[in-house]
Order: structure tokens, then sequence, then C-alpha cells
């Protein structure tokens, strides 16, 4: 009888289990494709596909709010006649979400700051009946947080907050407001609220800045020594990092995401909001261009509706919605494919709050 080497049969049995695990894997694969590509009804199943990155256009704050009066600038000289930027930063969020509410509504809705001098939303902090802070104001808007905040950090420091900056906006999809100062400050907290929406890997974060149309950038460089202003053309990240991730809320499906662009408006600018607020304008109505956040394809025929779920007029009625998201579609507009998006389009006033979805044929409500 002839021995078989032990090391032929090691070799034998390496083999046989190599092939039995690419068996495995193959399949496995298989299966998982399948299960990301349908559902057992044969449904398309989107868990998987990525957002389309976020592109906020950059819109411009209020500069003064005071309610019923002629008093609409800076040379009224009270607390309400600055700190529009908080405002505005939830306002181009909520845009991505699917919903669009006015800076007059966003910066009164927490309940004690609910007045006709109503205080600036800050970053940093929260005092219960005195100033309302911007991750308290979020969460009342149905948007979810994380917060970031350290202090005296140097330049080792900062690149930590933009490695999670970055994080936010790419695997979360969440734009990051941030507090930034001024070329020539020398303020150890922040001057001003942007919205970070891209980072340049660990160098700095490209963010609207609420006065101009285009994207600015902030770079690790630019942060002062203790005790020196900001030298920056423009913008200096401060020794002391305040940032809010603003997350979609777990209450609303991916799926059911859908980004807004205002496309038209009855006052001159796009990317402005008229202070309505004030006794010398009044509300304006604005085209919404709703587009489907993930890039799908109609379900075998079944169509898709952008849904308004929510509509209020006020803080207060902002307030009574228990949640916002999960409100009941009212009116509907039918979703088309253009160049292989799906979207629509409607029209809101410029002071109102209007909360939207993507629903399917058969979800009740009345098609517009």
């Amino acid at each position: 009888m002839k021995v078989v080497p032990t090391f032929l049969i090691c070799a034998l049995y390496l083999i046989l289990c190599a092939a039995v695990v690419l068996g495995n894997i193959i399949t496995t694969t298989n299966t998982t494709t399948s299960n990301q590509n349908t559902t057992a009804d044969g449904k398309s199943s989107h868990r998987n596909l990525k957002l389309k990155p976020v592109s906020i256009p950059n819109r411009m704050q209020w500069d003064c709010n005071f309610a019923n009066s002629a008093c609409c600038d800076a040379s009224c000289n009270t607390a309400i006649c600055d700190g529009y930027c908080g405002s505005v930063t939830l306002q181009e969020t909520l845009l991505t979400y699917g919903a669009y509410v006015s800076q007059g509504i966003i910066r009164r809705v927490v309940a004690f700051n609910d007045k006709d001098d109503a205080r600036d939303i800050l970053i940093d902090t929260h005092r219960p009946n005195f100033q309302p802070d911007l991750a308290t104001t979020a969460q009342m808007l149905g948007l979810d947080t994380k917060t970031w905040y350290a202090k005296f950090v140097n330049k080792s420091g900062l690149k930590k907050f933009i490695r999670w900056a970055k994080r936010q906006i790419n695997r979360f999809d969440a734009p990051v407001a941030m507090g930034v100062i001024f070329q020539g400050s020398k303020e150890t907290t922040y001057d001003h609220i942007v919205t970070a929406m891209k980072s340049l890997k660990k160098k700095g974060l490209y963010f609207n800045d609420h006065y101009s149309s285009g994207r600015k950038l902030a770079l690790v460089s630019s942060m002062p020594s203790s005790g020196s202003a900001c030298s920056s053309s423009e913008y200096c990240f401060s020794r002391n990092m305040y940032g809010v991730a603003l997350r979609r809320p777990t209450t609303i499906s991916k799926e059911s995401l859908v980004r807004l662009q205002i496309v038209n408006s009855d006052s001159s600018s796009l990317n402005e909001e008229p202070n309505w607020t004030c006794s010398l304008n009044n509300a304006v109505k604005l085209t919404m261009n709703a587009k489907q956040a993930y890039p799908t394809t109609m379900d075998n025929g079944i169509k898709k509706y952008v849904a308004i779920i929510f509509k209020g007029k006020s803080s207060q009625d902002v307030r009574d919605a228990t949640d916002i998201w999960s409100g009941k579609p009212t009116k509907c507009y039918e979703m088309l494919s253009v160049n292989g998006v799906y979207q629509a389009e409607f029209d809101v006033m410029s002071d109102e709050a209007v909360y939207s979805k993507v629903v399917e044929e058969g979800s009740g409500c009345s098609l517009v």
C-alpha cells in the first residue's frame, strides 16, 4: 500500500476549505446584492444608495427684525437687530431635508423667545427664559443634532474638529453649523454662525457666510494664536470651537427625503427672504423645486408624489406639531422625471413653515 505524504494531504485539505469558503462568499454576495435591489414583493429597495451630495445655496440673513414697526436696519440698536445667522443656517439646512421655514418663525420657535423683541439664536449655550441656542431650536424644528465644543484648542485640536465635521458631512450628509471670527477680531468665542457643507481634507472647511452668494473657506492656518487678532482676509477659526451637526430626523426615511430649492420668487432675489415683519415689506410667493434625494427610478410603474405634510403660519404652529415629519399628506404634487431625476414644483409664502416628503400612489392625499 502506497502512503500519501502528509504534506500532500494537508495541501488537499486546504484547497478543499478554500473552495468551500469561496463558494460561501459568492453565495453571500449574490444574496446581499439581491436583498439590496429587491424586496419580497418585487419593489426596488434603495437602502444602500448614497444620498446626492449636499449643495446648499447661500441664503442671505435678515439684518433686523422689529415687529410691527418701520425700524428695519442696524440703526435700531436693539438686541433683535442682529444675529440672524443662526436662523438662516437652520433655514438653509431645512431646505435640504424638504422643509421651508421663515427666518422669523425660526427665531421665535423656542417658546420663551416667541415675542416681538426675540433674541438671536446662539450656538454655544442655552439660557432658559433669556436666550435660545441653535441645537435646541433645531430639535424644535424636527432635526436631530450632534454637538462639538472644544475650549482653547491649538491647531492640532482644530484638525480634530475638522475631521469630526467632515464625518458629519460625508457620512451623515449633515450640514454643520459652526462659529467663526471676523478679520481683525480678537474674539475668543465667535462672531458669526455659518453653514459648513464641504471639507478641504484636514486643512479647512467650506461654508456659506450668509452675506454673499459664493462659498467661503476657513483654513486651519487662519486660527489666531492666543491674544492675537484674526489676520485672514475674511474669516478665521476660533480657539474655542463650537459646532452643531444638523442631521436628518430619524422619523423620516431616506427614501422619503426631498431637496428643496427656491427657483422663483416674487421678490428681486432668489436667495434673500424679504423681512415680512417690517411694515415696509410683505410676504412673497416662492416656487420650490423638490427633487428626490436618492437617484431612484419609479418602482414597477408606481407613481410618486411630493406631499405637503405640515403647513403653519407661526412659531406656535410649529411648536404644536407633535411630530412634524409624521403629518398626514394633504396636497400632493406628481413627480416627473427630468434628466433622470424625479421632481415636482409647488408654491409657498415666504412667511410660512412648510414641510414635505415623497409618498407613493395611494397615500390618501389630494392631487394638485
